[in-house]
């Protein structure tokens, strides 16, 4: 049977990608390289590496089928023992493709005043990080503004601007491509521009 081997030094790599990913947490929109992780077709680098930082036996996770494949399932439950959720609205970790988007974004949990910690982080395979349309990013971790153009799904997009759910509570966002990553928590305000 086959898996991925994941990092080439499992706990190095896990440490370096999990600092990369708080610091890309902290300073929304920027660009940050993940350690590389190969040997699954069907998704980056980037988002191979941080599911094999992020989740645990403790944290659900929901895999967009477009992405999910068994080796994929093989090697998560070899490396970090993930339970994989079948439902949006059961999991802590959302895996989502970018291309040809269709989940509804209010079915996942964005946590409660008394525990905003129960929210969902939801990580984006996008096609690029640039030449889409330009969002501005204000908000804790930024200078005065920042502008991206990543290629986002629209209903995402969508989502970051209008931000339906008053923080403390919301969604974190992690996109993906290649090896790099960048992040828009939920404290981020978004708008385009």
């Amino acid at each position: 049977m086959t898996t991925m081997t994941g990092f080439a030094h499992p706990v190095f790599g896990t440490q370096l990608c999990f600092r990369k990913i708080v610091k890309a947490m902290s300073e929304p929109g920027s660009l940050v390289t993940v350690p590389n992780v190969s040997g699954l077709e069907s998704m980056s680098s980037a988002t191979a590496a941080t599911l094999l930082t992020l989740t645990s036996h403790t944290t659900p996770l929901f895999i967009d089928p477009k992405i999910g494949n068994p080796l994929l399932l093989r090697t998560l439950c070899l490396h970090t023992n993930v339970p994989i959720a079948t439902r949006l609205d059961e999991a802590d970790f959302v895996l989502l493709s970018g291309n040809r988007f269709s989940y509804d974004l209010m079915a996942l949990s964005c946590g409660s005043e008394a525990e905003p910690e129960k929210s969902t982080t939801v990580i984006v395979e996008v096609e690029g990080m640039h030449d889409g349309p330009c969002l501005k990013l204000t908000g804790p971790g930024i200078q005065t503004h920042l502008i991206i153009s990543p290629r986002l799904p629209g209903s995402v997009r969508d989502y970051l601007c209008n931000r339906p759910h008053a923080f403390p509570t919301g969604l974190d966002f992690l996109f993906t491509s290649g090896k790099k990553l960048f992040a828009i928590p939920r404290s981020t305000h978004v708008e385009e521009c």
